[in-house]
């Protein structure tokens, strides 16, 4: 009545949806080796292509990412410093002297009052202005009044 009839075709469906090239068969055997190659050849040529704009691609990236800096150079350490240092180390009780009062306590309860004394006589001098003036003067006062201190205790 209303549709018309299909014909049935004597391609299999398999065979019908696949483009012509792909279903005539190669008569020769080196021309079929020779396409095989060249597919091939294209699919790395391909390959190696969407490798190096990946390549690219990362490399503009890390460009953006990283704006180039020039690294300050160090101040180097005024002399004077060096010459007061070594005559602070000199002046030092050597560690053969028994005379270290932070070894002294050897228990563990003696040793955590010890630590709390430190951490907090630690935290009153970065609050001190003195040192928050100038650090490196206030070490160095610190150290020459306290080794003046050792001097007059021994005599």
């Amino acid at each position: 009545a209303q549709g018309k009839a299909k014909k049935k075709s004597s391609i299999p469906k398999y065979l019908a949806a696949k483009p012509p090239k792909e279903i005539v068969k190669a008569s020769n055997v080196e021309e079929e080796a020779l396409s095989l190659t060249s597919k091939r050849d294209a699919r790395l040529q391909k390959k190696m292509e969407k490798k190096k704009n990946l390549q690219e691609q990362v490399a503009a990236a890390e460009q953006k990412k990283k704006p180039i800096v020039k690294r300050k150079k160090k101040k180097p350490v005024p002399a004077s410093f060096i010459s007061f240092a070594q005559d602070v180390a000199k002046s030092l009780p050597t560690e053969d002297t028994p005379d270290n009062s932070i070894r002294q306590g050897k228990k563990a309860k003696s040793k955590e009052v010890l630590v709390k004394r430190e951490v907090e006589q630690f935290k009153n001098v970065l609050e001190h202005p003195v040192f928050q003036a100038d650090p490196l003067a206030a070490i160095r006062e610190h150290l020459t009044n306290s080794i003046q201190a050792q001097q007059e205790d021994k005599q």
